[in-house]
């Protein structure tokens, strides 16, 4: 992870919408071709992209170290 990229999960840890909003549209490409290359059929794929976008902001106040 890039240091702006560990800012954004700083700030979205503390509740920065603005923080969320960059941080998913920043990753959320890589992890989407990720889901393509691991399942093969983009429909499954891009369920499987929300619904691990979802599972992480849902849960990145629990994460231990942003860097």
């Amino acid at each position: 992870m890039g240091q702006e990229e560990g800012k954004l999960v700083e700030g979205a840890q503390k509740g920065s919408r603005e923080a969320c909003d960059r941080l998913l549209v920043a990753c959320y490409p890589r992890l989407l071709r990720t889901a393509r290359a691991l399942l093969g059929n983009p429909d499954d794929a891009q369920d499987a992209a929300k619904e691990a976008a979802l599972a992480v902001f849902a849960n990145i106040r629990h994460l231990s170290d942003a860097k």
